[in-house]
């Protein structure tokens, strides 16, 4: 039986197309599990920008009659809303890696729209977390009628 002499076996050419094809395939595979793992980092980052605006967002809305003079004593922008703190976004006591701020629009008579956004610390931009209700803003206590 004789060896036909083109069929000696697989030649250099179509080794290194192999390895070029594999290789592609590999960085693309990595390239996909380094995407997963920021957008994982992201998503962590917004749930506790979440939370953490729940949680500011309720300790406005419990202490909202004890800062209607403040609200209602404070420089309001041109559509009637207050920023809260006037200083600027403030640092999140339960994690410092995020800072608060909060818009309040008074009502006349009756409950304050207030919104809560939660940012990186030291950047007002993305926005990681925004959170909208209504508080008390008067200090006297509702009664029934």
């Amino acid at each position: 039986m004789q060896v036909c002499p083109r069929q000696r076996g697989v030649s250099i050419i179509e080794i290194l197309v192999a390895l070029a094809v594999l290789s592609v395939g590999i960085y693309g595979a990595a390239e996909l599990l380094v995407t997963a793992r920021h957008s994982a980092v992201i998503a962590d980052r917004k749930v506790r920008a979440s939370g953490l605006a729940q949680l500011k967002f309720e300790e406005l809305r419990a202490a909202g009659p004890a800062l209607a003079g403040a609200w209602a004593s404070a420089e309001r922008a041109g559509d009637g809303s207050v920023r809260w703190p006037k200083d600027g976004p403030q640092p999140v006591a339960q994690d410092t890696r995020f800072a608060w701020r909060a818009i309040v629009r008074p009502g006349a008579d009756g409950p304050a729209h207030l919104t809560v956004e939660v940012f990186e610390s030291g950047r007002e931009s993305p926005l990681m977390a925004r959170i909208s209700g209504w508080a008390l803003a008067t200090a006297s206590a509702g009664g029934g009628s």
